[in-house]
């Protein structure tokens, strides 16, 4: 079988240290991971996509809004290490083209250009795009090997920006997803700390929990090809500097004047380069209080679901995202295998939240956002067309966990359709309703069923 894992993270959103500060998260890798990235870009190689410009027309090009990453073109004077990037071209009825950066990318720099080639944009030309500036940007996950080109988010995954970090898992609809080796070092002891290593591991499952009187937290789980003992087999070493020499290549270092931070040798001197980031891991205003949060539900069928969109304040909730991976494992007599590979199943997006039973009078009666008492009213009120004849209902949700002011570290998580069950009365000291739902797709082909927004304090 293969090992099996799990641990538990606080969501803890932060501003990196940038001139324009970009939004990240300490966790960030285990998402993108999980979102089926696999390639990580930093700021040390180079920036991405700044301002761009090009012709004001093109001759015989179709008017529409076109998709263009470095997936279906290479040309240009850009060099191969610029990748990751994506910009929408939209030509008007006239046949001037605006353009638009969706993913900046990386490995660019001021003067490279762009060929979209000919048939790109409909029937019509080539179009050479010039980078007049390059932005700096923050760690950067995308899928680099046949990233889907559904994707309305381009090649990236986790995408750092002024405005927040958006972690999308348009990437992930595949039967294999990227892996990743995971260390997990036990500070037994201060000469031979124990550290074992999980190869091939493989995300299955996060699950976001908030609570009014708690912390908001990320339970992971996943599973791993092989545990291995590192500590036992001579291959750890504990280092009072990050220059160390006379290391073995593939040694796994701790520092033990910070905090054994781990590094990897790959080479027999080590350098500050070869440990782990830990960007925000001291800081303590990114933990996320949950007494603010909030769920957003919106619906265009005003006939079933009169009040439109509905403003709840939640106590409690969970949102559990799944990748339903099964394991590969040849079946040999008198041998006893280790994993070959793992497949995914239909991905999950599913949860629960509860609310108090609250009836804003002055807000039923001016058409202004629904409250619990509307939405469980409409939910249950009978009829052609009303709610209670739904069999599968359409919210676009948005849960704004630890509210929604500005400069305070927020997670959003958006299901855009979204099956909300009949909530359940719980009679206690006070009144609530607790409901379940789950989220689902707008097509076969397409993976957005859910994405998360990051907003650093």
């Amino acid at each position: 079988a293969p090992a099996e894992w799990s641990f538990s993270t606080y969501v803890r959103p932060f501003k990196d240290s940038q001139g324009t500060p970009e939004h990240h998260a300490v966790e960030e890798a285990l998402w993108a991971v999980m979102a089926g990235a696999d390639k990580y870009s930093d700021t040390t190689t180079g920036g991405g996509l700044g301002t761009i410009s090009t012709s004001s027309t093109v001759t015989g090009a179709t008017a529409g809004t076109y998709t263009i990453n470095d997936a279906d073109t290479t040309t240009g004077t850009h060099p191969s290490t610029a990748v990751g990037w994506e910009i929408d071209v939209t030509i008007a009825a006239n046949q001037a083209i605006t353009l638009s950066i969706v993913s900046a990318g990386t490995g660019f720099t001021a003067g490279n250009t762009i060929i979209i080639p000919t048939g790109s944009v409909g029937s019509g030309g080539a179009i050479t795009v010039d980078v007049d500036t390059v932005s700096a940007i923050g760690g950067n996950f995308y899928r680099n090997t046949d990233a889907d080109e559904n994707s309305p988010f381009g090649p990236a995954v986790a995408i750092p920006g002024p405005t927040n970090q958006a972690i999308n898992f348009s990437q992930s609809n595949r039967a294999v997803l990227g892996t990743c080796n995971l260390y997990f070092v036990m500070e037994t002891s201060t000469t031979n700390p124990m550290v074992y290593k999980l190869t091939g591991a493989a995300f299955n499952e996060a699950a976001i929990d908030f609570e009014v009187d708690g912390i908001a937290t990320i339970n992971w789980s996943g599973f791993a090809k092989n545990i291995t003992d590192l500590q036992s087999q001579g291959k750890v070493s504990v280092v009072t500097s990050k220059t160390t020499a006379g290391q073995t290549v593939g040694d796994v270092v701790l520092d033990s004047t910070d905090g054994f931070k781990m590094g990897l040798a790959t080479a027999t001197t080590l350098t500050a380069a070869m440990f782990a980031k830990d960007d925000a891991v001291t800081d303590t205003n990114t933990f996320i209080r949950n007494r603010l949060t909030q769920l957003i539900v919106s619906t265009t069928d005003t006939t079933a679901f009169p009040s439109g969109s509905y403003n709840l304040t939640l106590t409690g909730g969970n949102i559990t995202i799944s990748n339903n991976i099964t394991y590969l494992v040849p079946e040999e007599l008198g041998a006893v295998n280790i994993p070959i590979e793992h497949v995914t199943g239909g991905r999950s997006v599913s949860g629960n939240f509860t609310c108090y039973l609250t009836l804003d009078t002055l807000a039923s009666t001016s058409n202004a956002l629904g409250t619990s008492v509307e939405l469980f009213n409409d939910m249950t009120t009978g009829g052609t067309n009303k709610g209670l004849e739904k069999v599968v209902n359409d919210f676009d949700v948005t849960f704004q966990v630890g509210g929604a002011v500005t400069n305070t570290p927020r997670l959003f998580v958006k299901i855009p359709k979204c099956h909300i069950d009949v909530p359940n009365h719980s009679i206690e000291d006070v009144i609530s309703v607790e409901t379940n739902f789950a989220a689902y797709t707008t097509d076969f082909n397409v993976a957005n069923e859910v994405q998360l927004e990051y907003y650093g304090a």
